[in-house]
């Protein structure tokens, strides 16, 4: 398992300058963040210490903020972030000088198919799982429960977490590649879909198991719409050519027409 980090510095006028991102990335833990030449992650302006990133203690288990000096602050989604904190893939971070560091947790190739397999696996057991023991509080409390919409409704639910996956991660990986440089229409639209899409997962974290049928309809529907914009960037169709206009031909036509007897 490797951890990545993308430092993006913040401009003058408010802005990310995404056009200079740092990219870091980590297999051996913990990892020293701080100012000193000698830590595992040097970054000017920060105390020597300033944090300290450990791994996972056992597997499926996330990274954890393990220190985090007294006169360094560390938000996410505007929360600041305290010893103890897990740090998830794709969580975005600020640092108390406005720098913000994106959280990318992956697998080394030679474990990536192997570990794919297997939480793949795992989680459609535990899917069924859930599925059945919501099945059987339902009937326990009501036996007249609709069991056809309880299902559809958690299959809903898997297809909207899935999907977003799939968006977050190909945006993910066209910003770091640098696939839309950041000033042109695809960079601005990746990172207005990135943030769109972050918000929706603090969202689904938080009230995921709470949504209605209706709820989730309508945020795979947006889901889907985002999906097409994304596949247009991919293909490199996301905005039709400029028309060229004959300036020349049109003056001429009008001088033409004025000094016509």
């Amino acid at each position: 398992m490797y951890l990545q980090l993308i430092i993006t510095k913040r401009r003058d006028d408010g802005t990310l300058d995404r056009d200079h991102q740092r990219t870091e990335r980590f297999e051996r833990f913990p990892v020293v963040i701080g100012g000193d030449a000698a830590a595992d992650l040097t970054m000017d302006g920060l105390p020597p210490r300033a944090l300290v990133i450990a791994g996972p203690s056992a597997p499926g288990e996330a990274f954890r903020l393990q220190e985090l000096a007294a006169d360094t602050t560390l938000a996410r989604h505007h929360e600041s972030l305290a010893t103890g904190a897990s740090l998830l893939n794709g969580d975005e971070l600020v640092l108390n000088d406005g720098r913000h560091v994106r959280v990318v947790v992956g697998f080394t190739d030679t474990r990536r198919k192997r570990h794919v397999q297997v939480v793949a696996g795992s989680a459609m057991v535990l899917v069924v799982l859930v599925m059945v023991a919501q099945l059987v509080y339902m009937f326990a409390v009501n036996r007249n429960t609709n069991v056809d919409t309880v299902l559809a409704t958690e299959l809903q639910r898997q297809k909207v977490y899935y999907l977003l996956d799939i968006l977050r991660s190909g945006i993910e990986r066209g910003q770091a590649n640098n696939h839309w440089p950041a000033e042109s229409e695809t960079g601005m639209t990746s990172q207005v879909i990135a943030a769109e899409l972050d918000r929706l997962a603090f969202h689904l974290r938080e009230h995921g198991d709470e949504m209605t049928m209706e709820q989730l309809n309508r945020t795979f529907d947006d889901l889907q719409r985002i999906n097409v914009v994304y596949s247009r960037m991919g293909s490199g169709t996301f905005m039709p050519p400029s028309p060229t206009v004959d300036t020349e031909a049109a003056l001429s036509a009008v001088t033409a027409k004025d000094l016509a007897p």
